[in-house]
């Protein structure tokens, strides 16, 4: 396989558990451009198995070492290093201050040894905290719809680029990717990938951290509402300590490698 010339790559995932230690938690076809693609890669960070949709087309280089054709073996994707997921804004007519913010972010990420996981896109907060992470020596993996893509909004500095067909397999590659999530100063894209995990996790289906990183008390009349939703009854205590609320950098990297 690796010898193929080929212009698209399409990922096959068979559901076979849950966790970072199956192939993944979701059955996904999607593809990706072999210009994003550097070097032999596996796409995703995942491998296919035999048991393939017959309709779908396998051409991914993957090492002899893992191509066993009798079951899908776990394969994380940086076993190493902490995989960190940043929510944050692509506006360009926010204040400078957060854009600052998503900087320093991506900074301290890298000088951690750990990787940025974000949405993929090159501008405001986005391309700040990608940026930053790369110049300081940190990997960057980026997840971008296609639509956002062909407008040229993605990053192709990324050290990979996962060009995917719409939102939800955007977010569930995203989920999946990381270790640990944390919010910065963001819009209703935003929100609703905070509630998305966060909800989630208080119903069980995780237990990766989820961290908001406000030093500016951006998010005050948030954290009101929810405290409101708490006291009418709507949400349990245990819902709401499920967040980590921190104001410093190094306060947030940290939660994300404390257990909720």
């Amino acid at each position: 396989l690796s010898s193929i010339s080929i212009s698209t790559i399409f990922l096959v995932t068979p559901r076979t558990g849950s966790g970072r230690d199956s192939a993944s938690k979701f059955d996904l076809i999607f593809s990706v451009s072999s210009a994003l693609v550097k070097g032999p890669r596996f796409g995703a960070g995942y491998q296919t198995s035999n048991v393939v949709p017959e309709a779908a087309i396998v051409a991914i280089p993957i090492p002899e070492a893992v191509l066993f054709m009798g079951q899908t073996l776990p394969l994380p994707l940086y076993p190493e290093r902490m995989r960190i997921c940043v929510y944050c804004s692509a506006s360009e007519a926010i204040d400078e201050k957060y854009v600052d913010l998503a900087h320093a972010l991506g900074q301290a990420i890298a000088k951690r040894g750990w990787s940025l996981v974000w949405g993929g896109g090159q501008v405001s907060m986005m391309g700040a905290v990608s940026r930053a992470c790369r110049e300081a020596g940190g990997r960057t993996v980026g997840v971008i719809p296609k639509r956002l893509a062909d407008i040229e909004f993605a990053d192709h500095h990324a050290d990979e680029l996962h060009v995917v067909d719409d939102m939800r397999v955007r977010k569930a590659l995203m989920d999946d990717f990381s270790d640990a999530f944390i919010t910065l100063p963001g819009g209703a894209g935003t929100m609703e990938e905070f509630f998305e995990i966060w909800v989630g996790g208080t119903l069980g289906f995780s237990k990766k951290p989820l961290v908001i990183l406000d030093p500016t008390e951006f998010y005050a009349p948030l954290r009101e509402f929810l405290n409101h939703l708490e006291r009418e009854k709507f949400v349990k205590p245990h819902q709401l300590e499920a967040l980590a609320w921190t104001k410093s950098i190094d306060d947030a990297l940290d939660a994300c490698i404390k257990k909720i």
